[in-house]
């Protein structure tokens, strides 16, 4: 195969995208890579306060300490300490 065949048949089994169709992919690769980053960011974070409010709740600390000020988090927190005084009234913890 001379060097011209070869090069026309690398082009049909491998068509390289233009910069116009690369850079579009790339450009939506990256966007859906952060999107999923920081979903998982804020789940981690809201699991980490539901978790602070059970340890909390099973430590008997009052819901007042909640040192949360975003709603979100607070709520998780909140959820978590309830969770845990309502697993010590039914007898899994002492």
């Amino acid at each position: 195969m001379n060097v011209d065949a070869s090069a026309n048949y690398n082009r049909l089994i491998y068509p390289l995208p233009t910069n116009e169709e690369a850079y579009s992919a790339l450009s939506l690769f990256i966007e859906r890579l952060e999107d999923l980053t920081m979903k998982r960011q804020k789940r981690d974070r809201l699991e980490r306060a539901q978790s602070q409010g059970y340890k909390a709740g099973l430590n008997g600390r009052s819901s007042d300490t909640c040192p949360y000020q975003q709603t979100d988090a607070k709520s998780q927190w909140l959820g978590g300490w309830r969770d845990a005084k309502g697993d010590m009234e039914s007898g899994l913890y002492k």
